[in-house]
């Protein structure tokens, strides 16, 4: 802890130096990609659109503004 407090290490010296000298290992590497589709009748709307808790969520929107409409005419009625 003295040695990190007072000024008898300094990084100073090593200001200039590099950490590692740098080495490109990927250099003329084949262009491998394949474009074909796994699963050619699913999308992802149509994963999103079935999916267990997006269907809760938008249940739950629904309610929400039928609740809000509920509360707007509640309000409405209370005023006369």
């Amino acid at each position: 802890m003295d040695a990190m407090i007072g000024e008898q290490l300094s990084l100073a010296l090593y200001e200039g130096i590099e950490f590692y000298k740098p080495k490109n290992i990927y250099m003329n590497q084949l262009n491998i990609m394949d474009d074909r589709q796994i699963y050619s009748d699913i999308t992802l709307s149509s994963y999103v659109a079935n999916d267990i808790i997006g269907i809760k969520k938008r249940q739950l929107e629904i309610l929400d503004n039928e609740k809000q409409m509920l509360l707007i005419e509640l309000e409405e009625l209370k005023r006369g």
